[in-house]
């Protein structure tokens, strides 16, 4: 029926070019959307390029991200950014990304510090080299009003830090 309409549409010649510009419509809404949502995922892999990075600089000054300052930590605990204040910072950088927490997961070392769980990391001493990676779920959210399917999608950004923290100077072999 729709195509008996648009064949006779088509042969009168009258409503040939109204159905092209509808195509032309649609098809650059679609392309609007879908610069639109490049534009909201790229800030949002900014903003988990730059937190990932200053996770890692932080973890590997201290060694690791643990429950509580190692003893010795120099100026004190009050100087020491736990497992815990680390879970915060980085829900404070994902919510203005409007990434919410149960769409990621951080990991650093073989610890998980941010989203659903906070598990501290075991103590790296001294020039070892350790992991932090975390893998964030997202959605093209104005394509997939055009799309039909799952347009879901996760990307993950890795780090490696060293320590620069040394845990037991009573074994310390030197440089």
């Amino acid at each position: 029926m729709i195509l008996k309409s648009l064949n006779k549409l088509k042969k009168n010649n009258k409503g040939s070019s109204s159905i092209e510009m509808v195509i032309s419509v649609l098809i650059f809404i679609l392309l609007l959307c879908f610069l639109l949502d490049l534009l909201i995922l790229s800030w949002k892999f900014s903003v988990i390029s730059q937190t990932t990075t200053q996770v890692a600089r932080i973890a590997g000054i201290q060694g690791g991200v643990l429950s509580r300052a190692p003893s010795g930590w120099a100026g004190g605990s009050e100087n020491y950014i736990t497992a815990k204040e680390m879970d915060n910072m980085i829900r404070d950088k994902f919510a203005s990304a409007k990434i919410p927490t149960t769409d990621y997961e951080f990991r650093v070392g073989n610890g998980i510090i941010g989203g659903t769980t906070v598990k501290p990391s075991r103590e790296y001493d001294y020039k070892t080299d350790f992991d932090i990676s975390v893998t964030v779920n997202y959605r093209w959210d104005f394509v997939s009003n055009f799309i039909p399917g799952n347009l879901k999608q996760s990307i993950t950004s890795k780090r490696i830090a060293m320590s620069e923290w040394k845990y037991n100077y009573n074994d310390w072999i030197g440089e």
